[in-house]
């Protein structure tokens, strides 16, 4: 392999098609963030992308002959199709880099989805696909400690945000409470969006939560008035609205949810879930962590010295990156991967040489 080339094959469960068929540039015009933004800016970077997506990569067969046609210096990988690589370089003999971009928590995903057999099993292959890739890029830290444990060589560049760019001016939603709460996103179980939801009709009215992004039916049936559906908004649209918050929640169990660096954008006082989000966050000093949410909202409710600190030292704490500045983070722990496969092939070949030289003389 030639020293610094930039020959990237990436390999993703993901079914999206723009993704996989799309350019580069037409796909970020429609998603510029997440692992489009990300290949989009690898790409200024000199990386010159092969991209395949789950029916092109959940067979080991066809992942060797692109790796063959290809000749990437770097298979990333991301999602549950990661094994394919790995028996793919067997098979065509071709020494590279296997990484994997390990981006969410499967287990709890198919846990919260499919039921506990489903994730009792995700948890057994969640760990195959971090042990048998070669090394570890993670947004999240609590999967770097994990990833970690198992003994794995692991390099931390997290979520990304652009410096969003919205006209407050053309956004007719208002917020109508005396505190506003807005949570913005996927609202499935994984995200457990329900269990501050369920809770609202416990605080007074002039609390309200809306939330952005398409609503879940299920939630109808027990969702209090000051509860508002706001669905999918333009891109305009929920930025200026999370800016009109007071409070910005996110309930998931999860330290790299990409809502929390937009939130975090907008340098207001995040309400989250007491649990792996510590990894991330400062219970009580840059966020408030919680079980117990109508306890918790009316602290920040009756205290607006506690929202106010909670902002500002979020502010001083966590960094936020441009996408541009998380693909120079990437960039840079790849060539360093690279080094150090490299390194570890040409001493692995060279002991296979010396036991050689050995045993002919026996």
């Amino acid at each position: 392999m030639e020293a610094g080339n930039k020959r990237l094959f990436y390999i993703t469960s993901s079914r999206n098609r723009w993704l996989m068929e799309a350019s580069l540039e037409d796909a970020y015009r429609s998603v510029p963030f997440g692992q489009v933004a990300l290949l989009y800016n690898l790409d200024r970077y000199g990386w010159k992308a092969q991209k395949s997506g789950f029916h092109a990569s959940v067979c080991p067969w066809q992942v060797a002959r692109t790796m063959k046609q290809f000749k990437p210096s770097m298979v990333l990988t991301s999602g549950t199709t990661g094994f394919s690589p790995v028996f793919a370089r067997r098979m065509s003999r071709y020494s590279v880099p296997i990484v994997i971009a390990w981006e969410d928590y499967y287990d709890v995903l198919w846990r919260a989805n499919f039921g506990r057999v489903a994730g009792a099993f995700m948890r057994w292959f969640e760990r195959q696909l971090v042990i048998r890739s070669d090394y570890v890029i993670t947004i999240s830290l609590y999967n770097k400690s994990r990833a970690e444990a198992w003994g794995k060589k692991t390099w931390y560049v997290p979520n990304g945000c652009d410096v969003p760019e919205y006209d407050q001016s053309k956004c007719a939603v208002r917020l109508e409470g005396k505190m506003n709460l807005v949570y913005c996103g996927d609202q499935g179980p994984y995200k457990q969006a329900g269990d501050i939801i369920k809770v609202m009709g416990a605080v007074p009215p002039e609390i309200k939560l809306y939330l952005v992004g398409d609503p879940n039916p299920a939630f109808h049936k027990y969702a209090s008035s000051n509860v508002i559906f706001l669905g999918r908004l333009s891109e305009n649209d929920k930025w200026a609205v999370m800016s009109r918050a007071d409070v910005l929640v996110c309930t998931a169990n999860t330290d790299c949810n990409a809502k929390f660096h937009e939130y975090l954008r907008m340098g207001k006082p995040i309400l989250g879930y007491d649990g792996i989000p510590n990894y991330l966050f400062n219970n009580r000093r840059n966020a408030l962590l919680t079980k117990d949410y109508p306890s918790a909202i009316m602290e920040l409710y009756r205290s607006p010295e506690l929202r106010r600190s909670l902002a500002e030292n979020a502010a001083k704490d966590i960094p936020v990156y441009e996408w541009r500045e998380i693909a120079r983070r990437f960039d840079l722990a790849l060539l360093e991967i690279q080094d150090e496969y490299r390194s570890r092939t040409t001493r692995l070949a060279n002991g296979r040489g010396c036991l050689a030289h050995q045993t002919e003389g026996l």
